[in-house]
């Protein structure tokens, strides 16, 4: 390798084809003088060696850009298992000690604790520069950045997985599509610090306005979905601001060291320094997506001060001095940019868990560009005297690739699809008939629209959370949601193709012909048992399957269920049962969009019986003997139409509501006798949003009554959501419970005081709170003492993976999941059970 690295301030107009855009980009304007975010780029050329020169197990790794890869990308299950693999030896391989060496050398110069590893995507055939360009500019967001502490073992292993990104499922899908051939693509990694901030954020030129995104802190938390940031519309003309909207900044994101280096942002920002970064960072941090913030330990959130919240981010002369940069970048570079800046002073200060973001408390401030992005730029001079004509009717400075999703929202359930909208009226009447496989927008998600997702290929909503019972169904069907979208129905148009990433809450226009036959779902936890496909010399290439070996745990992992269509996801997989079985979305799926009251009002009652009985039955005969543990219906006014309380999470709803009216709940306690007649007597039943004992006393007695507890083994359990079972738990047993399932959602909602469908309160779902540990620990310790079986059943489980070693450690006798995140929850249990088997063994061989 020639030259392994080019540092930003040295780049030549020569050199743009080996370091791409964005480094080219970005050099210009620190060549320029401009303050920038100082960085180097990995040259494109390297990959291409790294395949070309290692020693691969098959041939496949060492030919990916060398040879025409043949892909059936409509198969969803191989596409993922072939992206899987090229993953696994890629980032498997060992890269030379030399480039390692050099690599290690320059991030130590950059004097930072934390960097950032951004791929930036080259072409090398002119001839196809017309047609792939397009498809760059017109889909962003393809190539995931990462972020990892500044130590050599997690440099090395970020630099492999930015390169990996070039064959992503999601990338390998758009390269055959757009018909770009891998031997057309290299890919440069432009590598730069992470510096902690008082304010950052976007700015995208446009010809008639200029939008600019801040919020406080690192930047990084907007396309996250983590804030909605201030919003600024400028008018290009006249560079004033002619609107500004308040953005909802709850938390900020910094740096997660204890201190850090002071150092200068000019000349010492690149100075040589020998500091050994692994002392400040604890030894569990890796490398982690920058969009995927929760998993990231480099990165931490801090909450902003209430009083704070009601402060715009970016201030003045700041924005100002924004204004005026982007006037002189735009004569220069063209009129449709996208920049990324950060508000730094020109030392680091030290940063730690207390810190502040006031701008009294920061000295020195400066700003910074950290992205420069030219969408559509015209061919600069230095190009036409170099001697390199360009194509008549080609813009060869198009071919930018943005990572700018268009809309951001709350990622309520994983996968991503790519199909058209179909937008649904929030003022008018539900259409009568929806095209399947569209990606549905909507105002909010009540029954209606809820009913349409069984053939939808996607769902946006402007409110709404990833606990809802739209997110619920969506990630249970395999299907990508974004909640808390802003104006979502209002920016999309029916028919509009458009990219849903459930998993980060991003949402990207693309103008590519979309066969409505081919529209695509990629489900990140899609199985299949090989791949095969053949090769242009007609030999088959075959990947094997990734089998898993499921070695015995003590913990019961069960599944969250709520219609018949998810058995076919259950396959061959070790499930111990049923843990919550949502008789609401059955209901839904069996009587259609309508409460399910004004089929008893109708006189429906047998149908009503008949049709669930079916859907129960076929769930029950399919787990025998393993139980079934079926949630009788917990609807609330807010999901249909005309129903609506003032306050319907702590309305009438849950076992309350049976005293009201039973009519409902005696239907479905003749659902589970129906089944226990038929000989299945594994289902077992829960009751919901159980408020007092006496709640669950008039129930028990309408159990015993249908005659249900004359099954030997069968089991009444409360759902423990209502924060007073902490207190009443011991009563409860008295009164008859056998045993509980933890419902963290609710559980969250009522002890924190915030509401589970706002998208502003997301990331409080995502990590168990300290509070919401607290009592979960206090309900199981207190299930043993009463020796009562205690489950877990929530989506906190699943968001924060390490919260199973705790679960496990306190005693939890089960826990149950999605299907889709039945592997990874079970091996996350044999590693928590293996770890305290060690712990314990340890114990015992110490004097």
């Amino acid at each position: 390798m020639d030259t392994l690295l080019y540092w930003l301030d040295k780049i030549q107009p020569s050199e743009r084809s080996l370091v791409g855009d964005q480094a080219f980009y970005l050099s210009q304007q620190a060549q320029a003088g401009r303050a920038v975010i100082p960085g180097f780029a990995i040259a494109a050329p390297v990959l291409r060696e790294f395949l070309a020169t290692s020693n691969w197990s098959e041939p496949l790794m060492g030919e990916l850009l060398t040879s025409v890869l043949h892909i059936n990308v409509d198969n969803v299950n191989q596409l993922k298992r072939l992206a899987q693999h090229i993953h696994q030896e890629l980032c498997g391989a060992e890269l030379p000690e030399e480039w390692v060496d050099t690599l290690e050398i320059a991030a130590d110069r950059l004097n930072a604790s934390v960097l950032i590893f951004r791929p930036c995507l080259v072409e090398r055939v002119t001839s196809r520069m017309a047609e792939s360009s397009q498809n760059f500019s017109q889909i962003s967001g393809l190539l995931e950045s990462r972020i990892c502490p500044n130590r050599r073992d997690s440099l090395s292993q970020a630099w492999k997985e930015t390169w990996a990104e070039l064959f992503s499922a999601r990338s390998l899908f758009y390269w055959q599509r757009a018909g770009i051939s891998l031997q057309e693509l290299d890919l440069a990694i432009l590598v730069q610090p992470v510096w902690d901030a008082i304010a950052a954020g976007s700015l995208e030129t446009g010809a008639d306005v200029w939008e600019i995104k801040a919020t406080w802190g690192l930047g990084m938390s907007i396309p996250a979905g983590k804030t909605i940031p201030d919003y600024y519309q400028v008018n290009p003309a006249t560079g004033q601001v002619q609107q500004q909207t308040l953005g909802n900044k709850l938390i900020a994101y910094h740096v997660a060291l204890n201190q850090q280096k002071k150092m200068p942002l000019d000349d010492g920002a690149i100075a040589h320094n020998q500091r050994d970064y692994s002392s400040v960072l604890t030894e569990d941090i890796d490398v982690s997506r920058a969009t995927n913030l929760d998993f990231c330990q480099c990165i931490q959130p801090l909450i902003i001060e209430p009083e704070q919240q009601q402060q715009y981010a970016f201030q003045e002369p700041l924005l100002s001095e924004l204004i005026r940069l982007t006037e002189n970048l735009v004569s220069e570079l063209g009129d449709r940019l996208v920049l990324e800046w950060v508000v730094c002073p020109a030392t680091q200060p030290e940063i730690h868990e207390n810190a502040d973001f006031h701008y009294n408390s920061w000295t020195n401030l400066q700003l910074y560009l950290g992205q420069v992005l030219c969408l559509g730029c015209s061919p600069n001079q230095n190009q036409i005297n170099s001697g390199h004509e360009p194509e008549k009717g080609v813009d060869p400075f198009a071919n930018s690739h943005q990572n700018h999703p268009w809309l951001v929202g709350v990622g309520a359930a994983p996968g991503e699809a790519i199909a058209p909208a179909f937008v649904i009226n929030p003022y008018g009447q539900l259409p009568k008939t929806i095209p399947p496989k569209r990606i549905i927008v909507t105002k909010t998600i009540d029954v209606d629209a809820l009913f349409c997702l069984q053939e939808a290929a996607g769902v946006i909503s402007e409110y709404g959370g990833m606990t809802s019972h739209a997110a619920i169904l969506a990630r249970e069907l395999g299907i990508p949601a974004v909640v808390g979208v802003t104006d979502a129905t209002k920016k999309i148009r029916s028919d509009q193709k458009l990219l849903i990433d459930g998993e980060r809450g991003r949402i990207y226009q693309t103008d590519s012909a979309i066969n409505p036959a081919k529209n695509i779902i990629i489900n990140p936890q899609e199985s299949s048992n090989k791949y095969l496909e053949s090769s242009p010399q007609n030999q088959p290439m075959i990947v094997d399957k990734l089998s898993p070996n499921f070695e015995a745990i003590a913990t019961q992992l069960m599944v969250n269920l709520s219609h018949t269509k998810s058995l076919e996801k259950i396959g061959n997989l070790p499930v111990d049962g049923v843990g919550l079985l949502r008789s609401e979305l059955m209901i839904l799926e069996k009587v259609g969009p309508q409460h399910p009251q004004k089929w008893i009002e109708a006189g429906h009652q047998e149908e009503f019986v008949d049709l669930m009985s079916d859907a129960a039955l076929e769930i029950a005969q399919y787990f025998f003997p393993r139980p079934v543990f079926y949630r009788c219906c917990d609807l609330r006014s807010d999901e249909y139409p005309g129903q609506a309380e003032l306050n319907p999470a702590l309305g009438s709803h849950g076992a309350f509501s049976y005293q009201v009216d039973s009519s409902l709940f005696e239907l479905e306690l003749a659902v589970i006798d129906r089944v226990q007649t038929d000989g299945y007597t594994n289902i077992n039943l829960i009751l919901p949003f159980v408020r007092s004992v006496e709640e669950f006393v008039f129930c028990r007695q309408k159990v015993e009554q249908t005659g249900l507890n004359r099954v030997n083994g069968f089991q009444l359990w409360i759902m423990a959501e209502v924060p007073s079972v902490l207190f009443l738990l011991d009563d409860y047993v008295k009164a008859g419970v056998q045993g509980i399932a933890i419902g963290t959602n609710d559980l969250t909602q009522l002890l924190l005081g915030v509401d589970r469908n706002h998208p502003q309160f997301q990331h409080i779902f995502e990590n168990p709170h300290p509070a919401v540990k607290s009592a979960i620990s206090q309900l199981i310790y207190q299930a043993i003492l009463l020796n009562i079986p205690c489950s877990i059943c929530g989506q906190a489980v699943v968001m924060e993976p390490k919260f199973i070693d705790d679960l496990v450690r306190w005693g939890v006798t089960g826990i149950s999941v999605e299907p889709n995140s039945f592997e990874t929850t079970y091996r996350a249990i044999a590693r928590s059970e293996k770890r305290l088997l060690l712990e314990a063994a340890r114990r015992e061989l110490s004097p």
